[in-house]
Order: C-alpha cells, then sequence, then structure tokens
C-alpha cells in the first residue's frame, strides 16, 4: 500500500524539526524490518537503542510484537502506513510506546494490546513531540499525555480502547487536530490541562462522551463534531473560561451539551441537534451568544447582530429575516439571546473576531531593525493566528521571528517566510487566544525599517502595549520603542 501524500509531508517536517532541536548537520536513517535481512534491525526496540537523537527509523511492513521505550529524540515512521504495520505490546500491562524524551515524532503505525490499565502511545514530561497519522485500539487508553507542552496529535485513528481515546493529563498548549475517535469509553478527555487547541477532531459512538473537559480552563474547542455518542456530545465539569465555537453535536443519546460546574464560558455559533435532550446546565453560568455584534451575511443579505448558537428544538420566529432568533433559547437558569435559525454553516461571517491593533504613529520615524521585547493586555479576548507589521512607506519593513509567552511559557511562535505573498505577516505555529485583561509578553525580532511608536506605553481601543527593552542592530537599548503591530 502506497505512502499516504499527507505521511510523506510529515515526515520531511519531522526531519526539519528535528535537526533544529537537536542542533545536528545530519541524521542517520535506521530500517526496521521483521523479516530480517542485511543491515536492519528485527525490532523497533532495538533500533531505538542503536539510534543517536535526531535519527529517523523507518518501520517496514509486518507485525510487531514488542513495547517500545523512547528517551531520545528521534523520529519513528512506517514505510508503508498503518494498514500493514502493527505494533501489539508482548506485555499487555506497559505502554506499546512509552515516551519521555521531547522531540519525538511517532507516525503510521497501528498500536494495540495495551490492556491493563495502560497506552498505546504514552508521553510523559516530554514537549514538542509529534504523533501523526496512527491507528491506536484495544488498549486502556489510546494516546495519552501527561505533563506535555507544545505536542500536536493529528489525523490519528483512536478506537475501541477501554477508556479514553486521546487523554491530557496536567498537559498546557497542545494542539489535538483532525483526529477520529469511536467506541471509547470517552472520544477526547481534557483533565486539568489549560489553554489547548482542540480542533477538527469527529467523535462518535463512543461509549459514554464525545469531548470532555474535567478541571481544565483557557481551552480552544473549535470546529469539532461530536455525534450519536451513548451519553453526551460536549461536556464541562469544573471548566471555567474556554472557548467553543463552530462545533456541532448530534444524535447523541442523552446530551448535546452537558456543562457541571462550570462558568464564564464563551459557548456560540455551535449547532445542537437531534440530540435527546440539547442541551443541560447545571450550577453553572455561561455565555451562550457573541458579547460584541458580528457582520455576516444571511440569505444572500449582510447582517450585523450578535450570533447564539443553533438549537435544533428552538420553536421561535424570525420576524426581520436576519437568521437571528426574535426570543431568547432558555438554558436551565441561562439563556442564548440571539439564537440562530438555522446551522452555523449557513451564516458567512464577515468579521468575526477582534484584533489586537496598536495602529500607525503619526511620525513612525527614526526606524531601525532589532528585538523588541514588551507586554501586551487586551481588552477583550481574541483569537490571534498571524501578526501583521506595519513598514515605513516606499520600504521592506518587516517582522522576522515573533514569540508570545505568558507566566505559564512559550504559548505561540511564528517566522517570516520572505518577501512573498502578502510578506507583512507571520502565521503563527498554533491559533491561540489572548484573554481579556490578561498580561503577555512579546519578543520580535524586526527586519528592514518597520513603523516605530516611540512610546514607553501606548493605549489604543483594544488594549495596551508596552516596550520593556529594545536592542536595535547597533546594540543601543531603548525602553521606548514599540513595533506598529497587529495581532489578528
Amino acid at each position: 500500500m502506497r505512502l499516504s501524500k499527507r505521511l510523506s509531508i510529515f515526515c520531511s517536517i519531522s526531519l526539519v524539526l528535528l535537526l533544529t532541536f537537536t542542533g545536528m548537520s545530519s541524521a542517520e536513517t535506521l530500517y526496521v524490518d521483521d523479516d530480517g535481512g542485511s543491515g536492519v534491525f528485527l525490532k523497533i526496540q532495538e533500533a531505538v537503542d542503536a539510534a543517536s537523537a535526531g535519527d529517523i527509523i523507518i518501520v517496514r511492513e509486518g507485525t510487531y510484537i514488542e513495547n517500545v521505550d523512547i528517551n531520545k529524540s528521534i523520529t519513528i515512521h512506517s514505510e508503508k502506513g498503518y494498514e500493514v504495520t502493527v505494533v501489539e505490546a508482548a506485555d499487555p500491562s506497559d505502554h506499546v510506546f512509552d515516551v519521555t524524551a521531547s522531540g519525538v515524532n511517532i507516525s503510521g503505525l497501528t498500536m494495540k494490546g495495551a490492556t491493563e490499565e495502560v497506552a498505546g502511545i504514552y508521553v510523559y514530561g516530554a514537549n514538542n513531540c509529534n504523533i501523526s497519522d496512527n491507528n491506536v485500539n484495544t488498549c486502556t487508553y489510546g494516546i495519552s499525555l501527561n505533563n506535555c507542552s507544545n505536542c500536536v496529535v493529528l489525523y490519528n485513528i483512536v478506537n475501541s480502547n477501554e477508556y479514553y481515546g486521546i487523554y491530557l493529563k496536567l498537559s498546557n498548549h497542545n494542539a489535538l487536530k483532525n483526529n477520529t475517535a469511536s467506541k471509547n469509553w470517552d472520544g477526547l478527555l481534557l483533565s486539568y490541562s489549560t489553554e489547548n487547541m482542540v480542533e477538527g477532531n469527529i467523535a462518535s459512538n463512543n461509549n459514554f462522551g464525545g469531548i470532555t473537559l474535567m478541571d481544565s480552563s483557557g481551552n480552544f474547542i473549535v470546529n469539532n463534531t461530536a455525534k450519536s455518542n451513548y451519553f453526551h456530545g460536549f461536556y464541562l465539569q469544573q471548566s471555567n473560561n474556554n472557548s467553543l465555537k463552530r462545533n456541532t453535536a448530534s444524535l447523541n443519546m442523552q446530551y448535546g451539551i452537558h456543562v457541571l460546574h462550570s462558568s464564564e464560558n464563551g459557548i456560540w455559533q455551535n449547532n445542537f441537534v437531534m440530540n435527546m435532550y440539547n442541551v443541560r446546565s447545571s450550577s453553572s453560568t455561561n455565555i451562550w451568544n457573541s458579547t460584541d455584534k458580528m457582520r455576516y451575511i444571511y440569505d444572500n443579505e449582510t447582517y450585523e447582530n450578535y450570533m447564539g448558537n443553533h438549537w435544533g428544538d428552538y420553536e421561535g420566529g424570525d420576524s426581520d429575516g436576519d437568521g437571528i432568533g426574535d426570543i431568547a433559547y432558555i438554558i436551565d437558569s441561562d439563556r442564548d439571546n440571539y439564537p440562530l435559525m438555522e446551522p452555523f454553516e449557513n451564516y458567512k461571517i464577515q468579521q468575526m473576531a477582534f484584533y489586537f491593533d496598536t495602529g500607525t504613529p503619526e511620525n513612525p520615524y527614526p526606524s531601525i531593525f532589532g528585538l523588541h521585547k514588551g507586554t501586551i493586555i487586551p481588552n477583550k479576548t481574541i483569537t490571534v493566528s498571524k501578526l501583521y507589521t506595519y513598514a515605513c512607506p516606499g520600504t521592506g519593513g518587516h517582522s522576522e521571528y515573533v514569540e508570545i509567552s505568558n507566566v505559564s511559557g512559550i504559548i505561540a511562535t511564528g517566522r517570516w517566510s520572505g518577501y512573498a505573498g502578502n510578506w507583512h505577516y507571520i502565521e503563527f505555529d498554533r491559533s491561540f487566544l489572548m484573554k481579556e485583561n490578561e498580561i503577555y509578553n512579546y519578543t520580535i525580532k524586526t527586519g528592514s525599517y518597520p513603523q516605530i511608536i516611540h512610546e514607553n506605553k501606548w493605549e489604543v481601543e483594544c488594549g495596551k502595549i508596552t516596550c520593556t527593552e529594545f536592542v536595535d542592530a547597533n546594540n543601543k537599548r531603548y525602553n521606548n520603542w514599540i513595533p506598529a503591530i497587529r495581532l489578528e
């Protein structure tokens, strides 16, 4: 079976990341084949033991009965995909893959048979790992991250595991994207985990719930589908200040969404349809419609209004035809004041998010490139995926590198891709939330001649930005050079 294009791209990216992470100029490639042969290893663990940090291990098709411990930064991927490359636990009381090193990449494998309170892939205390394009089944846990940050879990299939398909515990700033979880107890579970991105996943036919947050706050749950689960689609317990947008919960046997002892969550632009009960809210106070007006196209007309959720059992009318119900949708002690008459996909959003925009100063000079450090305090919660840098007129002023962090550590970074396309922008390595009235640190390395705000602090409509230090190209230091930027 041919290796998928997605897996090929992943492997190329993994090599680049590992070289950067380890500082090595080259990587050795090792092969594993259960049929043996010259210059190959019979066991994956043998290849891991022989590898050095930065090496790549390619696993040829076959069935490998073993438990693999990884304590170095390496890449392991199959040659022909998970359909024909199976790793089954030799000891069912041990993880199939036990990862304790940062910078590990695992892709294209099937893991199974870790049935005694253990996982198919277990990552502990590691950062910057990439778990992609795997099939994990018949384990206690499918993929489990414990005390991890800045890891990516994407395009995996996790099914028929006893407890959780994908499980995050005490883990922050990770991305779970485009995974499929079915026939587990819970599809995806976040426990004591903050500021993770959960996007584009499908959780269906699980024995309890689709996507669950327990004691987890500040996460971004977007564009997920939870359907045909035995109890609930989405469940929040003692979880506050999360953002749930553009999700669909349907055909769940109890609740589309159930919130318990959870408050200040922003829940709008979702579809809750054809569940036994679309919603239950217990001892919770949440925000069920947008806090600012949004511009959208509905039925070929442009409107501006607040937007809530689409409820399959909403019985109100729409007298002015703007797609927003005339009366509120009651949610126990809460309410959605602006319910959508149709699924959110039928509303084309023209302006969905607020930006943090410094604007441009009257006089952007003097200007020179260098390293800017300071703080940003937004006065509204915004979703950020890219940085725009204002250039001095007639110049190629831009930013070359950006890092956003808070007291918990680095949230996201981005690098300039050169003078191609819309070169004023840098794309971050992940989308993230900047919360209202919280303090964020920025580090921005500029190039050429960006516009400069010559102030120590600068207050604008969207919040405040300060300059802690600017070191210019001549190593001169200032505390009143703020780069003119827009986060959007």
